[in-house]
This record gives C-alpha cells, structure tokens and sequence, in this order.
C-alpha cells in the first residue's frame, strides 16, 4: 500500500471527506496484516477444524464479524 497521498487521490473529489480519510486510515493501518495473510493463504494457509482455512467461510469470502472487528477498533482510534 502506498502513502495516505497516494490513497486519497483515488478517491474523486466529490468523495465524502471524513469517510476517505477514514478509509485512507483503515487501509493504511491494516494492509501489512491482510497482505501478510493473503499470502500465507494463497500458500494452504492454516486450516479450521471443518477443513476450511481458518477466518474465511467456505465459499472463499472473509469472515465478516472478523473484519467489524478490526474495524471497530480502527475506529476507535
């Protein structure tokens, strides 16, 4: 991920400011930690007990009370 700058220049200028910076925050914050995991699980990654890898559901998609949680506390910053 890149810089704030970079981040925020994606973002049109119509864009609600306080939820781009929010977003800006978020990605910033989090990247090092989903990348890391991205990769673990792109190479098997750990599994859960009922075969699937551990933090995602068995479709693929992230665990949503996993990520409400990383954003709450993001928030809460």
């Amino acid at each position: 991920m890149g810089s704030a700058e970079q981040i925020l220049r994606l973002f049109p200028d119509s864009f609600h400011s306080s939820l781009k910076n929010l977003i800006t925050k978020i990605l910033l914050e989090n990247s090092p930690t989903w990348r890391t995991e991205a990769l673990r699980d792109q190479n098997g990654g750990p599994m859960s007990v009922g075969g699937h890898r551990a933090g995602f559901h068995g479709d693929g998609g992230a665990d949503p009370g996993r990520i409400r949680d990383q954003l709450s506390v993001v928030a809460a910053k």
